[in-house]
């Protein structure tokens, strides 16, 4: 597997925040709190777009989830110029739903730029989550972090 590198949604979306509460003016807009302190140089409360707005908790709080995506879009993305080998997302599978795919960004030696596509399976009742059965992991991001970690040993090995 190629390295991966931390996430290609801070493009795409805002950091998330925690204890939005919707807007009594606009349900578009809503009252938000920024509780990520590299961000305590800047105004931490305000109003922002509803879709910006991620649950803490949820799967969308994470930069690398890009949920409903395409195979075709996420190639588009990770295919980016400015997009480093490496870089990766993770989104929903088109073909088997509720199941997730891990696309990141290789080089070919021939071809040059490509994306490789990992299935994401998850155990019955949700019990853990694999790319391969001999490594299966409690939860997504427990998966993601540990693939993270890999290839930053690989990459340090080199």
């Amino acid at each position: 597997m190629p390295p991966i590198n931390v996430g290609i949604k801070s493009v795409l979306r805002s950091p998330t925040l925690k204890n939005s509460e919707k807007s009594v003016c606009d349900e578009d807009w809503w009252f938000a709190k920024h509780t990520d302190a590299k961000y305590s140089n800047t105004k931490n409360e305000g109003f922002v777009p509803r879709n910006y707005v991620a649950k803490e908790d949820s799967m969308d709080a994470y930069e690398w989830f890009m949920g409903h995506l395409s195979r075709k879009e996420s190639e588009r993305l990770l295919l980016s110029p400015s997009r480093e080998p490496g870089t990766f997302l993770v989104r929903e599978s088109e073909t088997s739903p509720g199941n997730f795919v891990l696309s990141v960004r290789d080089i070919h030696p021939e071809k040059g730029p490509t994306v490789k596509h990992y299935k994401i399976r998850n155990m019955d009742n949700n019990a853990g989550y694999y790319i391969a059965a001999r490594r299966i992991l409690s939860s997504l991001p427990e998966l993601v972090d540990h693939y993270k970690s890999m290839s930053i040993l690989k990459r340090n090995e080199n």
